[in-house]
């Protein structure tokens, strides 16, 4: 089968399942997978396919945002993936549910065709894949595909009882297309502003789409100018997003921030960056103050340590005083006898 004709079909049908409108007739996969089918002996059950994106948990840099994610599966060695987006290939248009894809005993030429245009990464293909919403954007196919089951590579010739994923009580069967997404790391920026709502700087904070980000007061302490505090942060969480056009879609993250006090050794305070105040002594402009303050000293000192000459000429000095002293009251008294 024509493997352009199979992807139109393809494409053309989902657009269906993901509330893209058509402008002519809908071609549903059902019939042109009937066309090729070489019913066996078994009984005939219907088919429904389901494409899935999976996303390795271990390729995460972050937490993922659960809101974006539809559920999760493991492979055998228990890697966790996470189910991102899940459509299935026939939708009917009215009440939106879907509709068997093909019958046990069909071919799966079909798909086949699209898992090889995947694989090969036709630029066409994967374009018209995420615009029908199969995978996000701001992620990637990575071109790996599996059938069923994480792991499986290989596609079967037709389907039946033995390569569905699993089967419904009323006999039909579900088929799961697993295709492997990568995310892409996007930077957001981070601006200082001042309280007068100038930006004196700008940083920023890197992380994969799809993954939450909570900017704290640490990391950006990390980025902060020199000679600012930090006074508060706006838009500091959200999750990694972008936009149609796979352009950043976050709003800045804001550091509010103030020029930071230091204090002075005698109780003042000056901006950081502006050159202190000089320190003048209390008694620079008082000179009656230091005449004052030597008078005080003299008359309350105690003996200074000895050991020094001027010590023992302080004693000596003190000692004639004495004896000056005594010699003047005994002369007084001498004279009134």
């Amino acid at each position: 089968m024509n493997i352009v004709r199979s992807i139109r079909h393809l494409l053309m049908f989902l657009m269906v399942g993901v509330g893209v409108g058509l402008t002519g007739s809908i071609i549903v996969l059902q019939a042109v997978n009937v066309q090729s089918t070489t019913v066996s002996a078994a009984t005939i059950d219907d088919v429904y396919v389901n494409f899935q994106t999976i996303l390795p948990a271990s390729s995460l840099t972050g937490p993922i945002d659960t809101s974006l994610i539809e559920g999760q599966m493991t492979d055998t060695a228990g890697n966790i993936y996470y189910i991102v987006r899940s459509l299935s290939a026939s939708t009917d248009p009215d009440t939106g549910e879907a509709i068997p894809t093909a019958q046990t005993g069909a071919s799966t030429a079909h798909q086949a065709d699209i898992i090889s245009a995947i694989q090969s990464g036709d630029p066409s293909t994967l374009t018209a894949l995420q615009q029908l919403g199969f995978y996000p954007n701001g992620t990637s196919l990575t071109g790996v595909v599996y059938w069923n089951t994480i792991g499986n590579t290989a596609v079967p010739l037709t389907y039946d009882a033995t390569n569905v994923a699993e089967t419904n009580p009323d006999g039909s069967s579900v088929v799961n297309i697993l295709m492997m997404i990568s995310t892409n790391a996007i930077t957001l920026p981070v601006n200082f502003v001042t309280d007068g709502g100038e930006n004196i700087a700008t940083g920023s904070i890197t992380g994969q789409v799809g993954t939450t980000y909570f900017f704290s007061h640490d990391q950006a302490a990390l980025q902060l100018p020199t000679g600012y505090s930090i006074v508060s942060l706006e838009k500091n969480i959200g999750t990694f997003s972008v936009d149609s056009n796979n352009q950043v879609n976050n709003e800045p993250i804001i550091v509010r921030v103030t020029k930071k006090i230091l204090p002075l050794s005698d109780g003042g305070q000056h901006d950081d960056g502006n050159k202190p105040a000089v320190e003048v002594p209390a008694h620079q402009n008082a000179p009656e103050q230091i005449v004052q303050e030597q008078i005080s000293s003299k008359q309350t000192a105690v003996l200074p340590a000895t050991g020094t000459h001027e010590n023992v000429a302080w004693l000596m000095l003190n000692l004639a005083l004495l004896s000056l002293l005594a010699f003047g009251r005994w002369w007084v008294k001498l004279q009134h006898l």
